[in-house]
């Protein structure tokens, strides 16, 4: 075992049970060829196909668009 892994383990024994859980459920995920994808919210589902469709046609956000909403977050 890497000492990297030692010391997640480690630091990871200090935490409540439930949050244990949740960073072993996430390390499973990560490990598991077959994990299931999350089930997605059947409220979004429209605007994830748009979100695709956008990228199929390339329309991406320009680097000043992106600029710009980041800007809006830090106000």
């Amino acid at each position: 075992m890497t000492k990297l892994l030692q010391d997640l383990i480690e630091k990871a024994t200090r935490l409540p049970d439930e949050q244990q859980d949740y960073v072993a459920h996430a390390l499973l995920g990560l490990l598991d060829d077959r994990l299931e994808p999350e089930a997605t919210n059947p409220e979004h589902v429209a605007a994830i196909r748009e979100g695709l469709e956008q990228m199929r046609r390339g329309d991406f956000a320009t680097d000043d668009e992106i600029e710009a909403a980041f800007q809006r977050f830090n106000t």
